[in-house]
C-alpha cells in the first residue's frame, strides 16, 4: 500500500481515496497509453503507440485497396480521400 500524502491543511490523504462524482479516479502509469480523442497518448509525451496503430491502419487499408477491383483513377481517389483522412483525422 502507498504511503498516505500530506495536504497544506495537515490532512493526509491517498490517491486511491480520490473521487469525482461518487466515482473512485484511478492513477494512469507514465508508459500506459491511453485512448483520447482518438490518439493514443501516454503522460510522457510518447507517440510510439500510435505510430503502431496508424501503421496498422494504413496497412489494412492498403490491403484493401490492393484487393478492390476498382479501377487506378478510382483507388486514386480512394486513397486521398479515404487513407489519408483515416490517418490524419484519428477520431473521426
Amino acid at each position: 500500500m502507498e504511503p498516505p500524502l500530506t495536504l497544506h491543511h495537515g490532512r493526509f490523504w491517498s490517491p486511491s481515496r480520490i473521487t469525482f462524482d461518487g466515482a473512485s479516479v484511478g492513477l494512469i502509469k507514465l508508459e500506459a497509453p491511453f485512448r483520447y480523442l482518438g490518439v493514443d497518448l501516454t503522460l510522457t509525451l510518447d507517440w510510439r503507440h500510435q505510430y503502431a496503430r496508424a501503421m496498422t491502419l494504413l496497412a489494412e487499408l492498403g490491403e484493401g485497396l490492393a484487393s478492390s477491383p476498382a479501377g487506378k483513377r478510382l483507388t486514386i481517389e480512394m486513397e486521398e480521400s479515404c487513407v489519408l483522412s483515416a490517418l490524419l483525422y484519428p477520431c473521426c
